[in-house]
């Protein structure tokens, strides 16, 4: 049974069945949104704005790596997009390079630089800009058990014309962020 902390205020409400105040009081308003997240839980395609883009380092492999996080158009938010671009030993990582790549290519943006705030690294460049993101849905083990969930962009794209930063290059007809979308499955 939760046990407070603190004494009770005598201006608080008293509950006279048990002669101690409320813990929680509810809210009709809330109750109504019970079930509803503030954050993407299915994969597929969003219309995004970016938020932050965050430099940081693989705990586990010490790659360099751009973390980005995004509300969408229905005003859902998503954390944690991370794109590693760079190995340890400065080698570049090909994947990494070209997903920043079309990002930068879909928002006009022609080169990323590095703003310090509170001690973390930001690229400005990218906070405010719109693009679609198709994101995909993984589940993977928690190390104390458990399953836990996260998103990986797999393909950027206009929002407006569903078309890729290749398509839009080579000016062809958007057919891949269809195709992904028939497809789709998490893994």
């Amino acid at each position: 049974m939760f046990q407070a902390n603190q004494p009770v205020n005598a201006a608080q409400p008293m509950n006279a069945a048990q002669n101690v105040a409320p813990v929680f009081t509810m809210n009709e308003s809330l109750a109504a949104e019970a079930g509803v997240s503030d954050f993407v839980v299915n994969g597929g395609p969003y219309g995004c704005t970016i938020l932050k883009a965050k430099y940081i380092k693989a705990k586990s492999t010490g790659s360099d790596g751009l973390e980005i996080s995004v509300i969408t158009d229905d005003e859902l938010k998503a954390n944690y997009l991370n794109i590693y671009f760079r190995k340890i030993t400065g080698e570049s990582i090909k994947s990494g390079k070209a997903m920043l790549s079309a990002i930068m290519y879909l928002t006009g943006v022609p080169a990323l630089t590095s703003v310090q705030e509170d001690g973390e690294f930001f690229a400005p460049e990218l906070e405010g800009q719109k693009l679609g993101l198709f994101l995909q849905k993984s589940f993977y083990k928690k190390q104390g058990g458990g399953e836990g969930t996260n998103f990986d962009i797999t393909m950027p794209f206009q929002t407006g014309s569903l078309l890729t930063a290749e398509e839009a290059m080579q000016g062809k007809q958007a057919e891949t962020i269809s195709s992904m979308i028939a497809e789709y499955r998490d893994k």
